[in-house]
Order: C-alpha cells, then structure tokens, then sequence
C-alpha cells in the first residue's frame, strides 16, 4: 500500500524509444562521436545490472548471470549496440511504469501515454549511425512547441504532420489538466 496520497488524477508516460536518449549522450560525449560499440552497451548494462546493492548508491544486487540474461534477451548482434541498449532501457523503463500506474490505480484515476513518433526530430547534433526515434525527451517538444533541447540543443521545426500530432497532444494535456480526464 502506498502511504497517504492526494486524490487526484495522474497522468503518466514514456517514449517507445527510452533507451535511445542515454545511448545518444554516451555517443555524444565520446571523443570521435563514433557509434555505439557492444562494450558500451555491456558497461551500461554492469552499471545498471552489475553492481553491489549499498555500494555507493549503485544499484540493488541481481543475480550474477543477469547481465549474460539480458545480451541474450537483446542481442547486438540482431540490430546493433544502440537499438538492443534502446530495446533493454525501454523495456525496463516500462515495466517500472506499469509496475507505478498499478500501485497507483488503487489511489487515484491514472492516464497513460505512450509516445511512438519514431520520426520525431532530434536535438542532438548529427552523430555516426546513431537513431533517435522516439527517444526520452522527444516528446516535449510536442507539448512545448520551439523547445530544442536546451542552449545547446539543434533548433528544428515540426513538420506538418507531427504539428497536427502537436495538436492532439496539447489538446490532451490541456483537457486533462481542465478535467482531470
């Protein structure tokens, strides 16, 4: 049970594409900028899946072949370094949300999204061979139209049809924040 709360609707949601905004900073920040390599990948998943539970803030202990059960999961070798660390990160990030919207549920009315315009456009500068897709983030820039990320983002335009895409989502949000629904 979740301690008290306040009785009001939540909206919550996520991005088919998660994993991709993580992947795209580490690619970033690499020297080259050049893709994602199957070590960056594995580093990502011993920071997320290898470390000690209590040791410095990392995260809680799994069992020692979990890193090994999820390459297999997704594999590089089916899609690449960047699209099994996208497919994993997302995955995860998603079961944490159903996982949230049930506890959640018992409380209050919450409303779901997910974000799937693999098209959308990018703030991140052109990188080798990276895809952004629906990444984390992506989606702000449906309901804050001009948002690019930042001073340091890449300002872009929306094309006509992610601006009528804009629209429904602003539409949305603006009726759930009237309503509540």
């Amino acid at each position: 049970p979740l301690g008290p709360v306040n009785k009001m609707p939540i909206m919550m949601g996520t991005t088919h594409d998660e994993g991709n905004f993580n992947a795209g900073i580490l690619q970033y920040f690499k020297k080259d900028r050049a893709a994602l390599t199957e070590a960056d990948y594995r580093g990502y998943l011993k920071r997320t899946y290898g470390g000690n539970a209590g040791a410095g803030g990392g995260p809680p202990a799994y069992p020692k072949d979990t890193i090994d059960k999820v390459m297999t999961r997704y594999p590089v070798a089916k899609a690449g370094a960047q699209m099994a660390w996208d497919t994993a990160h997302s995955d995860m990030l998603a079961c944490r949300g159903q996982y949230t919207a049930e506890a959640l549920s018992a409380q209050v009315p919450v409303y779901m999204y997910l974000f799937d315009d693999r098209t959308a456009q990018t703030y991140f500068p052109k990188m080798p061979d990276f895809q952004p897709l629906a990444y984390h983030t992506a989606d702000i820039a449906y309901v804050f139209t001009g948002y690019h990320g930042g001073p340091e983002g890449v300002p872009f335009k929306l094309t006509p049809a992610q601006s009528q895409l804009s629209d429904h989502i602003v539409d949305a949000w603006a009726n759930f924040a009237r309503t509540g629904n």
